[in-house]
């Protein structure tokens, strides 16, 4: 699903984590590829963390697909998921 630029919201982390990216996105930033969410409408996140670089990419840019994974247990996004998010809210 394709979200317009207009309804997208600026997210932060989920997580605080030792090692986040969050500091360093003003420099992480300017190694984005400017066709990013334009001709590449497909982003791949496999050290997600807690988040920071992923939701300041999906804050800014359209993306047809998004994939994200840890190899950390604990920020594997179905692990985070499942024991962090009430199964109500999932519905």
């Amino acid at each position: 699903m394709r979200y317009p630029k207009e309804k997208l919201a600026v997210v932060k982390p989920f997580v605080k984590w030792a090692g986040g990216k969050g500091q360093l996105l003003s420099n992480i930033r300017k190694r984005y590829p400017n066709e990013l969410g334009k001709s590449i409408n497909k982003y791949a996140e496999p050290f997600v963390g807690g988040g920071a670089v992923l939701f300041d990419i999906l804050s800014s840019c359209e993306l047809d697909a998004v994939y994200i994974s840890d190899i950390n247990a604990d920020l594997n996004p179905k692990n985070f998921v499942n024991r962090n998010v009430s199964h109500d809210m999932l519905k």
